[in-house]
Order: C-alpha cells, then structure tokens, then sequence
C-alpha cells in the first residue's frame, strides 16, 4: 500500500471546548485592552475564574498571531511659548554650595 500503518489510522485530535472558550476570552481581552501582555491577560483571566497557566496564554496568544501593541514613550519637552514668569536657577542667583550636595 505504500503507507505506515499508524499513517493510515491516523486521527488529530479534536481541539477541546475549554481551548476554544480559552482562546475567545484571550482575543476579547486582547481586544478590548491591546496593551495588555500575557502576564495581565493571564490574571485577567484568572479574574473571571479561569484556571490556567501562562505558558499556555503564551501558546495561544502566539498561535492567534496577537502581539502586544507597544505604549508610546512620553517624551517631555519645553514648552517656550507660555506668558509665565522664567525663575532664575539656584546657581545664577549668587548662592554656592558649602558642601557638596547640600544646598541652604
């Protein structure tokens, strides 16, 4: 026949019904907060009463190709357009320090 005999009687197993809610509840959470990494999306679940273990929300968050969309680093800048009174610094004003790191 050509075809080993575990080939030919071969059946993949079908997906459980707790994976499938699992993986329904990671995509909602995912969704809803795109910030969210696995850690935070493990504990929301176990919020909901949803034992389960990291490792496996890290399985299925990859295998459904959901990344984590990444915050936006504040940057700060200076703001010169503002009418408000520019203060001198500590230094420029005539004072000095008599230790160093201790300012009066």
């Amino acid at each position: 026949m050509g075809m080993s005999r575990s080939a030919y009687y071969y059946r993949p197993k079908e997906k459980k019904k707790r994976d499938r809610e699992l993986r329904k509840l990671i995509k909602d959470i995912c969704y809803k907060y795109p910030y969210y990494g696995y850690r935070r999306v493990t504990a929301a679940l176990k919020r909901k009463e949803m034992a389960v273990n990291h490792k496996k929300v890290v399985k299925m968050m990859r295998e459904m190709g959901i990344q984590v969309k990444k915050r936006k680093k504040y940057t700060r800048t200076t703001n010169s357009s503002h009418n408000l009174k520019v203060y001198k610094s500590y230094k420029e004003t005539g004072h000095s320090e008599d230790k160093p790191g201790m300012v009066l």
